[in-house]
This record gives C-alpha cells, sequence and structure tokens, in this order.
C-alpha cells in the first residue's frame, strides 16, 4: 500500500493507443498527453474522489512514476477536472468482450477487470523494458 501526504492522488493512467482502428502507427509527437486514468491512492485531505473513480485531469499537471513496476501519476487532486461516473463503472460488463477463467467456463468481462487486464499486459510488454518515467519510448528492432 502507498501512504500519500494531504489532498495528493495517485493515477493508474489510460495513454492513446500506439495504432489507430485501420492499423497505422501513431508517432509520439502526435499523441496528446495522457489526461485519464483511473484513482488508485489518495491522501487523508481528498474529498472528492475515491479509488477505482474514472477521471479526467490536466495532461500538464502531476508527475509520472514508476512503483513496484506500476506505472502511477501523482497529482493534486484540485488538478482533476472531472470524474466519469455511470451506474456502477467496475460492474458494468463489457458487451461482446469475454475471458476464459482457470476453470476452463467464460464469463463476460467487467471494466474493472478489463483494465486491470490491460494495464498488467501493458507493464509486462516487452516494447515498455526501454521506458523512462515520463516518456514511453518504443522497442525498436536492430
Amino acid at each position: 500500500m502507498l501512504g500519500l501526504l494531504e489532498n495528493k492522488v495517485a493515477i493508474v493512467p489510460i495513454f492513446d493507443p500506439d495504432k489507430s482502428p485501420g492499423g497505422i502507427w501513431i508517432p509520439e509527437q502526435a499523441k496528446e498527453r495522457c489526461d485519464q486514468g483511473i484513482v488508485k491512492y489518495l491522501g487523508p485531505d481528498c474529498s472528492i474522489v475515491k479509488p477505482g473513480d474514472y477521471v479526467i485531469f490536466s495532461g500538464y499537471t502531476g508527475q509520472t512514476v514508476r512503483v513496484d513496476d506500476e506505472l502511477l501519476i501523482f497529482t493534486h487532486e484540485d488538478a482533476i477536472v472531472a470524474v466519469i461516473e455511470g451506474d456502477d463503472l467496475n460492474d458494468t460488463e463489457v458487451s461482446g468482450l469475454y475471458f476464459k477463467g482457470k476453470d476452463g467456463v467464460y464469463f463476460t468481462a467487467t471494466v474493472e477487470y478489463a483494465l486491470d487486464l490491460i494495464a498488467k499486459s501493458m507493464i509486462n510488454a516487452p516494447w515498455r523494458y526501454g521506458m523512462k518515467s515520463k516518456q514511453m519510448v518504443t522497442h525498436r528492432k536492430g
């Protein structure tokens, strides 16, 4: 567990994809700064957001840090400009997306489970081995 001070928030960032839906690679210079993510840790003075909230924040604020092989953005709670609300995003099923459990039975994915799986796969992706703390770099062959 990570203890934050005052009204600090640690957010798991959701970055723009590397490819467009048509399969075109998007260069780093053309991507926007990361401005959305899922709140993971809160400081004791936070009163607006809670862990698990899907938030939009200023892409020009905060500090990106790797903690225990997890990429987090640390910022002040007041840098968050919106909380995406739904009936319950963590329990919302993702239509058409199924996972196979260890018992071999398929189950419908929830937003929380899908985001967790995406975050873990990005952490373990070979192209991230050369990643710097504030800048993502792609793995180059040769």
